[in-house]
């Protein structure tokens, strides 16, 4: 599924690590202004389309300045529900 990078709610506190290693998100960035796709897509929780997985993935689309990037939405942490 497809979203405006607007839509994807960073702020629920739902980042597990203290801090983004700024490295590896600007390589991301580099590899998606290539069009080369990451192996996994970002996890978002369905109530508030909130980030449960891939926050350097995020971050490397607003250096790529993406407008949409691809997710899955799901009821928690594992069960999609939309793809």
């Amino acid at each position: 599924m497809m979203l405006v990078y607007g839509q994807i709610r960073l702020d629920g506190r739902t980042q597990p690590r203290e801090s983004l290693d700024h490295e590896t998100v600007s390589q991301y960035a580099r590899n998606m202004r290539k069009g080369v796709s990451t192996s996994r897509l970002i996890g978002l929780r369905r109530n508030g389309l909130l980030v449960w997985d891939g926050f350097h993935r995020c971050m490397a689309a607003v250096l790529a300045k993406l407008q949409e990037i691809e997710v899955r939405v799901t009821q928690g942490h594992s069960k999609p529900i939309i793809k």
